[in-house]
């Protein structure tokens, strides 16, 4: 059963997606807090955005389901997930930090 390539797929695509949510996460509280300066509440808003946006993923993978694309649509998911981090990162400035004081 391991053998199967769709399962192998589907396998890898999904300890790619955990490896970016981990990161993510604390992602997100360096974002509203550092960057964004919303405070403590504005943690809790981005963390509700991220929750919006896995309940519509969500359902674009349960009609992937239904027509049988599953592993597919993990893969091309978790392809789209890496260029947006890649991007992200690339996009940010490379100055040294100041020293606080």
């Amino acid at each position: 059963m391991l053998g199967h390539p769709g399962l192998r797929l589907v396998g890898a695509a999904l300890i790619v997606l955990a490896f970016f949510e981990g990161t993510a996460d604390v992602l997100v509280v360096v974002l509203a807090l550092d960057l964004l300066d919303l405070g403590e509440g504005g943690v809790g808003y981005l963390n509700a955005a991220w929750g919006i946006g896995a309940l519509a993923g969500s359902a674009v993978l349960a009609l992937l389901l239904d027509r049988g694309k599953l592993a597919s649509g993990l893969a091309a998911g978790s392809v789209v997930a890496g260029v947006a981090a890649a991007l992200r990162e690339r996009g940010q400035s490379r100055s040294p930090p100041t020293p606080a004081g």
